[in-house]
């Protein structure tokens, strides 16, 4: 990924390039803009659209896919709803014949949302007195999240000032 200059969105490489460079032809310029300059109007990490080799068919004949039926007072209705097969059935054995097991894993996702003005810092508190670790740089309105578990503790700072604690979660 190519760093841009914060001054006037260039390429770094294309102001390394031109800095100390006098005779540069325009056209030089204009072609060489017209290849990189738009790079920097797209977001940092470009989205690819998703390739799904599953066909609508594929879905519809999953035979954990069960019709359910219901009525609530605007005739009788219907929609395809998963229900969990047996585990046995993953592995192409006679069903019962595995227990399903349960993990001890009581964590969550945490989101955390910056509903300020100004751009935070999003931390993990360690709760040892050490300095806590940078999980995100959030912009106003911006969203972030991670894997926690119920002693985790969080706090957001000022961005230019990691000393000013301005909340704690």
């Amino acid at each position: 990924m190519m760093a841009t200059s914060r001054m006037n969105h260039t390429p770094c490489c294309f102001n390394n390039l031109l800095r100390g460079k006098k005779a540069i032809s325009t056209a030089f310029v204009i072609a060489l803009s017209i290849l990189v300059l738009p790079t920097p109007l797209l977001p940092q990490a470009v989205a690819q659209k998703q390739q799904c080799s599953a066909t609508e068919a594929d879905f519809n004949s999953d035979p954990a896919l069960q019709t359910m039926k219901f009525d609530i007072g605007f005739g009788p209705q219907e929609f395809l709803a998963y229900v969990e097969p047996d585990v046995s059935l993953f592995y192409q054995e006679k069903a019962g014949s595995r227990k399903k097991q349960v993990p001890a894993h009581n964590g969550w996702a945490a989101k955390f949302v910056n509903m300020s003005t100004e751009r935070v810092k999003l931390f993990w508190d360690p709760a040892n007195g050490r300095p806590g670790n940078l999980q995100a740089y959030l912009d106003p309105f911006e969203a972030s999240g991670t894997a926690s578990f119920p002693t985790h503790k969080f706090y957001m700072t000022s961005f230019h000032n990691e000393n000013e604690i301005l909340a704690r979660f």
